[in-house]
């Protein structure tokens, strides 16, 4: 058992996977997070532009 624990802790065979692993998981989630902010402020500045666009009184401009 002794030889056989020392043998999995001296491997480095998985490393890379892990590597990707966590590197993926990040950059997962960066996105999330960064379309999550612009999302809010998108929607804040649709709401900003429907309240200025509401309080406009339409003209009756002739041709």
């Amino acid at each position: 058992m002794a030889v056989f624990s020392c043998k999995f802790f001296h491997e480095e065979d998985g490393n890379a996977t892990i590597d990707w692993i966590v590197l993926t998981a990040s950059l997962v989630i960066l996105g999330l997070t960064i379309g999550y902010v612009v999302s809010n402020g998108a929607n804040d500045v649709a709401t900003e532009i429907n309240t200025s666009l509401g309080s406009l009184e339409p003209s009756n401009q002739n041709s």
